[in-house]
């Protein structure tokens, strides 16, 4: 017999019996979602606030890592508490909660998701441009270009979550699949021929006698590390989704029969909101500039709550060269020296 209730507001439905069946896979969602929620928050609130701070980080490229560390702060400061919120309710059997929660959460994490995985393809055409067409990329994209396409992408990511709602379970997952799809493709193409590029240049400047040819080289070599941590991040976006990917569609195809499918579901669900936190990490070891100002921020963050003034070096060589004059003009114990007061 079944026992499921469907939700009239959406396409979901609750069901009791697999909170009793695999209680451990619910416990776990919770534990390991509430554990990754801080660093989540804090790491990437930490990204945002250097690069809008940092006049020199202040580039096209940087700002949709803005966009993309905006996506995983939202992830840990939104999706991931309401969706602890939404396991809870359904282990305490409230069904109009479950439903309600359940319908806010997919609507907030995918187009989270969304957006994250638009401004990630937007991140390797901008790289691919800036070093395939450089004069192009220069001429095309500006500050005000990337937030206008970033607009844009949020708003795309928000109207294709809002479907979760409105569409079957099996045409939903056809048309994530499909974006899916295009935005992986759009990145790996865009890769090959930045790698290819960059090749290129390289072979160009080593058979030439250029009075910069050494700054042209560190300059590649710099496009190169970006790109392979571009590389780095969708490999830890396919590891955190993928999964969650595969059991939705088995689930839309099979429909959540088993108990088996309904723990996959729960740890998988688990592990995609990982990567917000993975990925501020990845900036940080992976780009020498975020990670100076990030280290700036923190150590600036730690001497204004102990209670220390950060002085520049200069104030201090000059107040210390004061303290050694008035030291010496102080007469020692016991000495002849002219004691006399001042003339007023």
């Amino acid at each position: 017999m079944n026992s499921s209730i469907e939700c009239s507001s959406w396409a979901k439905s609750f069901d009791p019996k697999p909170v009793t069946a695999v209680f451990w896979s619910y416990i776990f969602s919770c534990i390991l979602t509430v554990l990754m929620l801080t660093p989540a928050v804090f790491l990437n609130f930490l990204v945002i606030f250097v690069i809008t701070r940092t006049r020199s980080l202040c580039k096209p490229s940087n700002m949709l890592l803005c966009s993309l560390a905006l996506a995983d702060f939202g992830t840990g400061i939104l999706a991931q508490p309401l969706y602890t919120t939404h396991i809870v309710t359904e282990i305490e059997g409230d069904v109009t909660l479950f439903c309600v929660t359940g319908a806010i959460t997919a609507f907030v994490s995918y187009t989270l998701a969304g957006a994250g995985l638009f401004t990630l393809t937007a991140i390797s055409v901008d790289r691919c441009l800036a070093i395939y067409r450089p004069m192009k990329y220069r001429a095309c994209v500006t500050p005000k270009a990337v937030v206008q396409a970033s607009v844009c992408m949020w708003i795309v990511a928000a109207f294709g979550a809002s479907t979760r709602l409105l569409l079957n379970v099996k045409y939903f997952m056809f048309s994530l699949g499909v974006t899916m799809f295009v935005s992986l493709t759009t990145i790996l193409v865009c890769s090959v021929l930045a790698f290819r590029s960059l090749k290129t240049q390289k072979e160009q400047i080593a058979g030439e006698m250029r009075l910069h040819q050494g700054k042209q080289m560190v300059q590649l070599a710099s496009y190169r590390k970006y790109l392979k941590t571009m590389l780095i991040l969708l490999g830890f976006v396919l590891l955190c989704y993928v999964p969650f990917v595969t059991v939705t569609m088995i689930t839309a195809m099979n429909g959540m029969e088993s108990n088996a499918t309904r723990a996959a579901w729960n740890v998988a669900d688990s592990i995609g909101y990982m990567n917000s936190t993975i990925n501020p990490v990845v900036y940080c070891l992976r780009i020498p500039e975020i990670r100076r100002a990030c280290q700036k921020a923190l150590r600036d963050m730690g001497a204004r709550r102990g209670g220390n003034v950060v002085v520049p070096a200069k104030s201090v060589t000059v107040s210390l060269r004061q303290r050694s004059h008035v030291l010496e003009a102080i007469p020692e114990e016991g000495s002849t020296a002219n004691l006399e007061p001042p003339v007023c």
